[in-house]
């Protein structure tokens, strides 16, 4: 374990903490802005994926049922539909979890 010399002292370490953090309250705010608008991008893809996965993947589905029995499109189309209605629940979830962790004051993850 180090000495107590050893330590820096407390105006080192505020020294160290003014060098680290951006100087201003503009840049502070300038800094917060571009971290929270980078996290509503990611969940805009986020969402979007969902639902065009969900859409794809039931459409794809149905399409090979449909090759199978013969047919076509009948139960591609159901799949589109039940793909898309899977993709919208999915982006309530996705909404929800948002949204709860707005309301307890922290960013998701």
């Amino acid at each position: 374990m180090p000495e107590k010399d050893d330590l820096p002292s407390i105006d080192e370490y505020g020294e160290r903490l003014d060098k680290a953090r951006p100087g201003s309250v503009a840049e502070q705010l300038q800094a917060r802005a571009a971290l929270n608008q980078s996290t509503a991008l990611g969940k805009g893809i986020r969402i979007a994926s969902e639902l065009l996965a969900a859409l794809l993947l039931a459409g794809a589905l149905g399409y090979g049922l449909d090759r199978l029995i013969g047919t076509l499109p009948l139960f591609m189309l159901i799949g589109l539909f039940l793909g898309f209605a899977a993709g919208i629940l999915n982006v309530h979830r996705a909404m929800n979890e948002t949204d709860a962790s707005l309301a307890e004051g922290g960013e998701e993850e």
